[in-house]
C-alpha cells in the first residue's frame, strides 16, 4: 500500500512525522492519517514527497522499481538553492548571503565549525 511505502520513507530518512511534514510543508497529522491509512493521499502530497526525497512516483504507486532516484552533486544544490529561495526563515536567508561575502578561509573555517556540529548531532541522535 502507498500509506505503507510513505512510512518507509520517512523511516528511511530517520524523521518523526512531525519533521517529515514540516519538510513537505504539512501537519503531523495529515502524516499520521496517510499513514494510518484514514485519508486519501492527495496528488499534491506525492508529488511533494516525490520531489522533497528524490522517490521513484512509480515505485510510490506500485512497489515496483527502484525508491529513490539518484541524484547529481549539482542536482542537490540547485534543490538546496531553490529551497533557500522559498524559506520564509529571514535568519537563515541572511546568514547564507553573508557567507557567500566572505573570504575563501573564513568559508573553510564555518564549514569546519558545520561539520563539527553536525558529528555533535549524529553522536547525540544515531
Amino acid at each position: 500500500m502507498i500509506s505503507e511505502r510513505i512510512k518507509e520513507i520517512r523511516k528511511s530518512q530517520k524523521l518523526s512525522r512531525e519533521k517529515f511534514a514540516e519538510k513537505l510543508g504539512l501537519s503531523r497529522g495529515v502524516i499520521e492519517n496517510i499513514e494510518y491509512n484514514r485519508a486519501e493521499i492527495k496528488d499534491l502530497y506525492i508529488q511533494l514527497i516525490c520531489k522533497e526525497f528524490h522517490v521513484n512516483e512509480h515505485w510510490l504507486h506500485t512497489g515496483e522499481g527502484d525508491a529513490y532516484f539518484s541524484i547529481t552533486e549539482e542536482e542537490a544544490l540547485a534543490n538546496l538553492l531553490f529551497s533557500l529561495t522559498t524559506t520564509q526563515d529571514p535568519t537563515l536567508k541572511e546568514t547564507i548571503l553573508n557567507i557567500t561575502k566572505l573570504s575563501i578561509a573564513d568559508v573553510c573555517i564555518i564549514k569546519s565549525m558545520v561539520d563539527a556540529l553536525l558529528d555533535k548531532q549524529k553522536a547525540e541522535h544515531p
